[in-house]
């Protein structure tokens, strides 16, 4: 297992944001897609130790983001650092929002 998973800046479509995305993957509890206490197929939410991320993606993408953080925090070898990439990601399926909570 990676001790961190990044999502590359490349995949981020949210005004403002200029670099990757790094989490800890020690910190990461379980993924899923929707968002605390709902389903809504447009987020990839992250339960960590002390928080949560709620990933905002386009065009029902969140499922493709959901395999792709589960697959880079389970990567073997780990190592360092673990590149979160979704298969098949269309252009528009970018990450377009980010909450922290």
């Amino acid at each position: 297992m990676a001790k961190f998973i990044k999502i590359k800046a490349s995949d981020i479509d949210v005004t403002g944001h200029k670099g990757d995305y790094l989490i800890g993957s020690d910190q990461i509890s379980f993924v899923k897609t929707g968002a605390a206490g709902n389903t809504n197929q447009n987020n990839a939410y992250i339960k960590l130790a002390g928080g949560d991320i709620t990933l905002g993606t386009p065009n029902g993408a969140a499922a493709k983001w959901v395999a792709a953080i589960q697959s880079a925090v389970s990567a073997n070898p780990g190592g360092v650092l673990a590149t979160v990439q979704p298969v098949d990601l269309a252009a528009n399926q970018k990450i377009n929002s980010i909450a922290l909570t």
